[in-house]
């Protein structure tokens, strides 16, 4: 999981896993999806329109076409991008825990940092103790 970036066919063909390609492309995964959930809305509503419209149709599948398609394709819409943002979040972590191990097998300390309670030395800090402390037992 390294963290360098690799052209997208030594990428593609890297058999142990170490480099993503996922994250570079989720854009494009994103709106070639998003585009076929709306041309998918349109065609339904077309569709339902057209026979709301015809002889043997019926008023309600209007009603349904203007009303129930609209919202379904946000629906989609919401659980598609909580989708796309969940396969970036796993791939993040994977990267993320990569720097970690990297940085802790070099020796550095304090690199991933972000409690600002800490102490100087990237631990806990120690209780303080005053003389009017108790000895510990």
């Amino acid at each position: 999981m390294a963290t360098e970036s690799k052209g997208f066919f030594s990428a593609l063909f890297d058999l142990d896993f170490n480099h993503f390609i996922t994250v570079k492309f989720v854009k494009l995964i994103y709106v070639v999806l998003m585009a076929v959930l709306f041309l998918s809305a349109i065609v339904y509503f077309l569709g339902s329109i057209v026979v709301g419209f015809s002889d043997q149709g019926s008023p309600l599948i209007i009603l349904f076409a203007l009303v129930f398609i609209p919202l379904v394709t946000l629906v989609y819409l919401v659980i598609l991008r909580i989708f796309m943002e969940s396969v970036v979040v796993f791939f993040r972590i994977g990267e993320n825990t990569a720097a970690m191990a990297a940085a802790t097998t070099t020796g550095q300390r304090g690199v991933v940092q972000t409690d600002p309670t800490r102490g100087e030395d990237g631990g806990w800090p120690q209780p303080r103790r005053d003389d009017s402390s108790p000895e510990p037992l």
